[in-house]
């Protein structure tokens, strides 16, 4: 809090309420409290100078036992071309697995370059997790250094793996878009990401609700224009890690001064408050009916094979290049047939992902036809 008046401000008094659930660490406030009378916490402070500013922080203690929920986790740890994939849009820049992460862990990482680039990673198929519970939401870690509004990145999601929609600022609920982003980066009107400096890892959550009873996936993009980059110190360009789909919970208070000129304001955290941690335990239910497949020989030249498992659950195979285009369709027979073969000479060296349907879900795996 500040004083913004020419003249001092008498009788100030500070009041925060500690959340349910919560209690106080006696001894760990900057400023020692006048009272902490049950869930209220005051001070009270005889003046303040002209101008002053004055900043206090205090630890809670929170129930052990209350904790967000996690639905679904990729800590981005194995190889993620299994799961992931990567699209160039411009430029000669691509999303990498590197040792970036947390604690020096692998994480995914885009480059800020000296040059305009233009490139995204996203999910090969949809994060196995039903969007179910209150408010279900993304969370993860990131941070980022690049040159402020014209370098940056922001989230896309989609049902289909085809169809993108990015994400509102209202939809974050903790640490959204902190930036404009140049519409001579992406050549998109009015879009917000992430640009600048986090100056360190930071946690967001962003709110999935719009998809309630859903699988998604989802695409990272990031993008650089012309040859300037950040001249902050540190490590240049976008790095994500420990990415999870979590029913939030959060604490929040309302903390309201008054002094003896009358005033009288009060002020919540920003935001939906602070996060309480998720716990990080994925519920395992059985898969024996999950659509499973290989293809192989991957890279192809002449023939590549597509081998069925479970197959009682298939419905149709389509094969699609990197527009998304589908080049290549079949239905399966459903009784017992097992694999696939397929004259892939017919194709152009590229790119191509084999997509299986079945009644509830659909996978893809990228095949590389040389």
């Amino acid at each position: 809090m500040r004083n913004l008046r020419t003249s001092s401000a008498n009788t100030v008094k500070v009041t925060d309420e500690i959340p349910a659930n919560c209690t106080y660490v006696a001894g760990s406030a900057s400023l020692a409290p006048t009272s902490v009378n049950g869930k209220t916490i005051t001070w009270e402070i005889p003046t303040m100078a002209a101008l002053e500013k004055l900043t206090i922080t205090y630890k809670v203690a929170t129930d052990k036992n209350i904790f967000s929920t996690t639905l679904w986790r990729d800590e981005l740890e194995t190889d993620f071309f299994e799961t992931w994939d990567v699209e160039i849009l411009e430029g000669g820049e691509i999303w990498q697995q590197l040792d970036y992460g947390i604690n020096n862990s692998r994480a995914l990482h885009a480059n800020e370059a000296k040059d305009t680039t233009d490139f995204a990673v996203y999910m090969l198929n949809p994060a196995e997790a039903v969007l179910l519970g209150n408010e279900p939401s993304i969370y993860f870690y990131h941070q980022y250094n690049t040159q402020n509004t014209l370098d940056g990145g922001y989230l896309m999601v989609s049902e289909d793996g085809q169809i993108w929609e990015r994400l509102s600022d209202s939809d974050w609920s903790l640490n959204g878009p902190n930036s404009d982003l140049s519409y001579s980066t992406f050549v998109v009107p009015n879009l917000r990401g992430f640009s600048g400096n986090s100056n360190g890892f930071i946690p967001s959550v962003a709110n999935l609700s719009k998809w309630a009873g859903k699988k998604v996936y989802f695409k990272f993009r990031f993008g650089t224009y012309d040859n300037l980059v950040s001249t902050q110190p540190g490590r240049l360009g976008w790095t994500l890690d420990n990415l999870e789909i979590i029913n939030p919970i959060y604490y929040n208070t309302t903390a309201c001064v008054t002094s003896g000129l009358g005033d009288n304001i009060c002020l919540a955290s920003k935001g939906k408050g602070t996060l309480i941690e998720s716990n990080k335990i994925v519920s395992v239910t059985p898969k024996d009916k999950e659509i499973k497949f290989n293809v192989f020989p991957n890279p192809a030249k002449a023939i590549a094979y597509v081998n069925l498992f479970n197959g009682e659950q298939f419905e149709v195979m389509n094969i699609v290049d990197a527009t998304g285009k589908n080049i290549y369709s079949t239905v399966l027979n459903q009784s017992n047939q097992q694999q696939i073969k397929i004259n892939t000479s017919q194709f152009s060296k590229g790119i191509y992902f084999v997509e299986i349907k079945g009644k509830q879900e659909s996978r893809k795996q990228k095949l590389v036809i040389q």
